[in-house]
């Protein structure tokens, strides 16, 4: 029984997370007693990465994730709010989409891509030290961009790549794409 249980977990040595949440409040954070395939008893895995989803349809969400392993994280929910606390966590990708409603995310000290959109809401991203954040907008469509505390772009139709001071001397350093419908879009000086 135990070199069955070794071997099940030796079959895969990364994780890929689908959240999806219609309505409510959501926080999503570092958990030590998380299972990193989410609880799932036969999680599906191809060339070495589990593949698990869970889903809330409404209400309050809280979702505790594993930082034993690599992480792809994929959220998509409808309307209410995400607090993002995913500072800690080994993420090598983040994938967001959202409704509307604000976001907060506290970054972890990591190296990857984050892809985030949204129709309408705000957005607060918190780095910390040692990481710098290039803000990628594909496309803005309606807000303002803050950068450390300066007010960089504001109005309709936004576009171009901004950058935290620290980016090219970071040790870390996160590409964020963002597709933005309307809202507030800042990001905090790396450490604060």
């Amino acid at each position: 029984m135990l070199l069955t249980s070794l071997a099940s977990a030796q079959s895969y040595r990364a994780v890929d997370v689908t959240l999806t949440f219609d309505s409510g409040p959501m926080i999503v954070a570092l958990s030590n007693h998380a299972s990193p395939i989410l609880g799932a008893q036969k999680p599906k895995v191809v060339n070495g990465v589990a593949y698990v989803g869970a889903r809330q349809d409404s209400g309050f969400w809280e979702v505790g994730l594993s930082p034993k392993l690599p992480l792809a994280l994929t959220i998509n929910q409808g309307s209410g709010s995400q607090d993002l606390k995913v500072r800690g966590l080994p993420l090598t990708r983040l994938n967001v989409k959202m409704g509307s409603g604000p976001v907060m995310m506290q970054l972890p000290a990591a190296s990857f891509t984050a892809q985030l959109r949204q129709e309408s809401g705000s957005l607060d991203i918190h780095v910390p030290q040692n990481t710098g954040v290039k803000l990628v907008l594909q496309q803005f469509r309606s807000g303002a961009l803050t950068v450390e505390g300066k007010d960089i772009a504001a109005g309709q139709n936004l576009g171009g790549t901004y950058q935290t001071a620290n980016y090219d001397a970071a040790r870390y350093k996160v590409t964020v794409n963002l597709t933005w419908g309307s809202g507030a879009v800042q990001v905090h000086t790396p450490g604060q």
